[in-house]
């Protein structure tokens, strides 16, 4: 029995031991739960030969019961003592392998939200063309972001746990450097990507805001030149409001074609490319009606009288030219100019009366 003893605390309590691998700690683990176990069924051999010593003590002169009684005592307390040894090197042990395990399971489940994270930010590569998509990305994506540091913080506890207690401290010292690097490097870019959204949003935004004000614009200048068809009203009696028009016109031209370049080639621009298509489609129905208002059905017939009324002015100058410098003459030669004047500009068409004021 003390052969075993000693054997048992050479063996198992009192050899250093090294885990590098899992395999060395498991092998270990396995150990000490068969040195436990063997310990353990000492017990009745224990027992039975504590029975047998107390037999011999009691018919043993006074002088040899105590040592004998000594040296079972000695014998019971040391295996007591080795029990309590084993059981709690067994309990420290299965503790560390079960630490491994949870760090382990950590580890899992944290390179499974990487996984994640990598796989959302590949599917926002393609940003949206709307807001409203655009920050439903973006609210996915900080959803997932929401418990980045909890996974980290366990592993770094474990980690630190057993490398503590020189366990597995090369191997679990690379696993947590591999895996601190690709989530640093998968952090950053979800943060940069976050960053991305928003202001793609702000962009999203003011462009929508624009196409809804140019729609508007050509919605109200569609109405306003049917309303100046229908009097017959045309470009060349208003001139003010038909520039305005025109400037209009042109600005929103410009500023769809920008739309345009801004989302062209983008898979996820479809919806907006066709708004934008409808604007366009809109605005050349627009200008197709500014046209005719620019140019009234009877633009000819107005042209061909407006050539006339210019002819007889023309026929009309020599009249100007100075033939004398009496006074009577030149108020006579100044009466008749007048007259000329006043007659050409009752008869002529706004469109001279515009070209006059110019």
């Amino acid at each position: 029995m003390h052969e075993w003893m000693t054997q048992a605390e050479e063996e198992y309590l009192e050899r250093d031991f090294e885990y590098k691998t899992p395999d060395e700690l498991q092998t270990a683990v396995e150990e000490m739960k068969r040195a436990k176990e063997e310990a353990q069924q000492k017990e009745a051999k224990v027992k039975l030969l504590t029975e047998s010593v107390n037999s011999v003590i009691a018919q043993a002169p006074p002088a040899a019961q105590e040592a004998l009684q000594k040296e079972l005592d000695t014998l019971t307390t040391n295996y007591q003592w080795l029990c309590t040894r084993l059981n709690g090197k067994c309990k420290t042990l299965e503790e560390v392998w079960a630490c491994w395990h949870e760090l382990l399971s950590y580890l899992e489940k944290a390179n499974k939200w990487l996984n994640e994270v990598e796989f959302k930010l590949k599917t926002t590569e393609n940003i949206p063309s709307g807001a409203e998509e655009i920050s439903e990305v973006l609210d996915s994506l900080e959803n997932l972001m929401q418990h980045s540091e909890d996974n980290p913080n366990q592993i770094r506890i474990l980690a630190q746990t057993l490398t503590d207690g020189g366990v597995m401290d090369e191997l679990i010292n690379e696993e947590l450097e591999t895996f601190n690097s690709r989530w640093r490097e998968l952090h950053e870019e979800a943060v940069r990507r976050q960053k991305l959204l928003e202001q793609s949003i702000q962009s999203a935004q003011e462009i929508e805001k624009s196409l809804r004000l140019i729609q508007e614009s050509l919605s109200s200048i569609d109405k306003q030149l049917a309303a100046y068809i229908a009097d017959k009203v045309d470009a060349a009696q208003m001139p003010q409001e038909a520039q305005k028009i025109q400037s209009d016109l042109t600005s929103h031209e410009i500023s769809l074609e920008e739309m345009k370049k801004h989302y062209q080639g983008k898979e996820t621009a479809q919806r907006m490319l066709s708004q934008i298509d409808v604007a366009q489609k809109k605005l050349q129905d627009v200008s197709l009606k500014f046209r005719l208002f620019q140019k009234p059905a009877n633009f000819e017939q107005r042209l061909q009288e407006s050539k006339m009324i210019l002819d007889e002015v023309k026929m009309h100058l020599p009249a100007l030219e100075t033939k004398s410098v009496e006074q009577e003459v030149v108020q006579s030669q100044l009466n008749h100019c007048v007259v000329c004047i006043s007659g050409d500009k009752c008869a002529a068409p706004p469109e001279l009366s515009f070209l006059r004021s110019m």
